[in-house]
């Protein structure tokens, strides 16, 4: 990688800690892990796909979590230049550590289809690969935590902005509200999730969203809950919103000290559990994207 594109790549990871919230390293799981109980046995492998400038260790806690409940299969993997590449280059990547989850599924006698948990811009690189490279044939479901799937907010358009440094470092600029790849997503988001459904009725894709509320309420700090809103109308889809002071961007997708509502909800959805069971104290947010 060119010099800048080390630059571009380092100095966003010591930045997003202040501008969304940083970790706390008190984060106590014991109580949720005795009202969750086992509910990962005999789960589908999970694949937690990283964000915009994230790193794999991030998700530490997310993993521990899920393991700790009874998932046997749990992966993480970041995003390509910490999230800084294409949207294309990212489904590519993720396509091959989904195709190895499955692989792992079929010998373990499962059925071959994994869950894919995904973080900000990797829920949208989740959906390229779910809509253009017929990923959806090894996924059973995706959850997605943060991602702007109609754009990034204001903060986030900044910060986007700035890292379109040279032509390898198109992954901001796709994330920006209006971007021709997100419209891609969009406009053939209904017939995608039908022609999935045909195949596997109990594909879904649910959209968790944080609110931090006060004078960002409706936001992660990050991304709007409208902007992380998909169609509601379309099925198989869900979208639930999760307010808290600590419903903030990063900590909604599990690092240290992460959101509880937020993995509660992510544990039971991988576990295959009723939509009504992992929104317990979120908003269901159901009408018009308007």
């Amino acid at each position: 990688m060119s010099l800048v594109g080390e630059l571009v790549t380092a100095v966003p990871k010591g930045l997003m800690k202040q501008v969304v919230g940083g970790a706390d390293d008190g984060a106590r799981y014991a109580h949720m892990l005795a009202d969750l109980g086992q509910i990962g046995e005999g789960a589908r492998p999970v694949v937690i796909q990283g964000g915009y400038s994230t790193s794999g260790y991030m998700y530490q806690s997310l993993q521990e979590l899920l393991r700790s409940v009874g998932f046997a299969d749990v992966t993480a993997t970041p995003l390509p230049l910490h999230g800084f590449a294409s949207f294309q280059a990212d489904a590519r990547a993720l396509r091959k550590v989904v195709e190895a989850a499955s692989t792992r599924s079929l010998a373990a006698g499962g059925d071959g289809l994994v869950t894919v948990v995904a973080h900000s811009k990797g829920g949208l690189t989740s959906r390229w690969m779910l809509q253009h490279l017929e990923g959806v044939e090894h996924v059973g479901q995706l959850i997605t935590l943060g991602s702007p799937h109609n754009g990034v907010a204001p903060l986030g358009t900044a910060a986007a902005r700035l890292s379109t440094i040279g032509p390898e470092f198109t992954g901001g600029r796709q994330l920006i509200a209006g971007s021709g790849i997100i419209h891609d997503l969009n406009r053939g988001f209904g017939a995608f999730m039908g022609q999935a459904l045909s195949r596997n009725s109990d594909f879904r894709i649910v959209s968790i969203a944080g609110d931090v509320g006060g004078v960002m309420r409706g936001t992660d700090k990050l991304i709007s809950n409208v902007g992380a809103r998909l169609d509601p109308t379309i099925e198989g889809v869900a979208n639930l919103v999760f307010q808290g002071e600590g419903a903030n961007h990063l900590a909604i997708a599990a690092q240290t000290g992460a959101f509880e509502p937020t993995l509660r909800a992510t544990a039971l959805l991988a576990a295959g559990r009723p939509i009504a069971d992992a929104a317990q104290g979120a908003r269901i947010v159901s009408g018009s994207l308007v």
